[in-house]
């Protein structure tokens, strides 16, 4: 029930149930506990991109996902 992402030289790890996020080993809170949806952490978008420094836009049912910030 851990999600981990390894980007742009970052080790994330996102686990339900917790209301942090560890990256390189430090902890950053969060404004709210992680859910569990088909087995796996419901991470909001906006949390993602603040951590990972992308860029998301929006329109409709599509999501672009900018990752060369």
């Amino acid at each position: 029930q851990t999600l981990f992402f390894d980007c742009k030289g970052k080790n994330i790890y996102f686990t339900a149930g917790k209301d942090s996020v560890t990256v390189d080993g430090k902890q950053i809170k969060l404004k709210r506990k992680l859910e569990i949806f088909d087995s796996l952490p419901m991470l909001p978008l906006r949390v993602f991109c603040e951590i990972t420094g992308f860029t998301a836009e929006i329109e409709g049912y599509n999501i672009k996902l900018n990752t060369n910030n």
